[in-house]
């Protein structure tokens, strides 16, 4: 089924000063910094990426937009043992620190792993530096390329014949730092991942199929039904939710298409989604209700004139405001009816025969943390069922809100 892709605005005006540059200056101060260091060494969040070069050879790394804070500051690449430290210059017209190394890699198909880290020395005489990130170089012909994946195999792009002009590379990179703030109600979920191509190209020809994977750990206390892969787009400097399709039985994945290389982020939603896919939606369901491969519809099979099923517990994982929408698209033809009814998780009956779009603002969250969906089928002709494609409850996360002291003077 098709997912509209939406775009989820920035909140917050940002940090000022030394936080808006990205320098982190908590926890106690370290004397091992780096060779030449003049003070203690901190860490340095700041969203940085690599872009290989079209001759086969060279790397060219930037922060992306910051603010420029550092006397100097320094790009160290290591790929098989061998160390590349290149002095970084601040471009004003780009606000970021960039340089490009040459002779890092070997010309061909051959693929190559390393690191790269950052490192940039203070006004103030301290010092600052990313900790290492992993990243993989790939080939890609125009023609029968391999799948493009990260390092820790979390993240696979899978490229068409001729999605990109002409042979070129391709890099995948962990980012130690996301380029911009997670929106409201939304939540990392494992490690966002940089992916760029040479030849200074921003789109593919044709669209790649994304994947990202997650276990277990990475996901913790989210609901898979609630993930969704976001996109980082540079320009408007916000993020891009471009959905998924989720294969929560087989490989832990979610998957879109894309035709931009950038930053893309597994996250959490203020939303629960079953596409039915399978059945790790529903918490019960009749026997007479199945699940149609590969097209996602649950519908009667054939054999009873009525069914039902239920989904899953649906239950935030952050603190909300009120319960948002109900929506469902299904397709009903003559002679059968699909209603769907809104449950408290012990069951209980809080609103029959909704429209798709039906708010829950009458809800209380307190009273009713979690929900269930429930699909009632029947049908006249065992021949003819109705189908539900899909359906998604949403949620209002709470805002959080700050009070300042009122000061008096007399």
């Amino acid at each position: 089924m098709p997912w509209v892709a939406g775009k989820v605005s920035v909140s917050g005006t940002g940090l000022k000063s030394i936080v808006a540059a990205g320098v982190a200056k908590t926890g106690p101060k370290s004397s091992q910094g780096i060779p030449g260091a003049l003070g203690a060494t901190t860490h340095w969040r700041v969203h940085f990426y690599a872009v290989p070069g079209s001759d086969g050879t060279s790397l060219f790394v930037s922060t992306g937009q910051t603010v420029n804070v550092a006397t100097s500051a320094e790009a160290e690449v290591n790929v098989g043992g061998a160390r590349h430290h290149r002095g970084m210059t601040y471009s004003t017209e780009e606000s970021a620190y960039e340089v490009l190394i040459s002779g890092v890699f070997t010309p061909g198909p051959s693929t190559a792993e390393g690191t790269i880290g950052l490192s940039a020395d203070l006004s103030d005489g301290d010092t600052v530096q990313t900790p290492p990130v992993p990243f993989c170089r790939f080939f890609v012909p125009t023609t029968s390329a391999d799948p493009v994946v990260s390092v820790d195999r979390n993240l696979e792009i899978i490229l068409g014949d001729h999605s990109l002009p002409a042979d070129a590379y391709a890099l995948v990179m962990s980012t130690n730092v996301i380029p911009g703030q997670v929106p409201l109600g939304y939540q990392l979920v494992g490690q966002p991942y940089s992916v760029r191509a040479s030849g200074a190209t921003v789109t593919s020809t044709k669209p790649m199929l994304l994947k990202l994977f997650y276990t277990d750990t990475t996901l913790g206390q989210v609901d898979s039904h609630t993930l969704s892969i976001l996109q980082w787009h540079p320009v408007f400097r916000e993020w891009v939710d471009l959905g998924g399709s989720l294969d929560d039985m087989i490989e832990n994945s979610v998957s879109t298409t894309t035709d931009r290389f950038t930053v893309y982020a597994l996250m959490s939603t203020p939303r629960w989604r079953d596409a039915f896919n399978d059945f790790t939606g529903l918490s019960e369901w009749d026997d007479n209700v199945i699940v149609l491969l590969p097209s996602g519809d649950l519908v009667l099979d054939g054999l009873a004139y009525t069914g039902t099923a239920t989904s899953r517990a649906i239950t935030p994982t952050v603190a909300i405001d009120e319960w948002g929408r109900v929506t469902f698209t299904r397709t009903v033809p003559a002679g059968t009816s699909l209603t769907i009814d809104v449950l408290s998780a012990e069951g209980i009956p809080l609103l029959s025969d909704v429209a798709s779009g039906a708010s829950l603002a009458s809800i209380d969250p307190t009273a009713y943390p979690s929900l269930k969906l429930r699909a009632t089928f029947s049908t006249d002709d065992l021949l003819i069922s109705a189908s539900l494609h899909e359906w998604t409850i949403t949620w209002q996360p709470r805002l959080c809100k700050l009070h300042l002291p009122i000061i008096l003077r007399q």
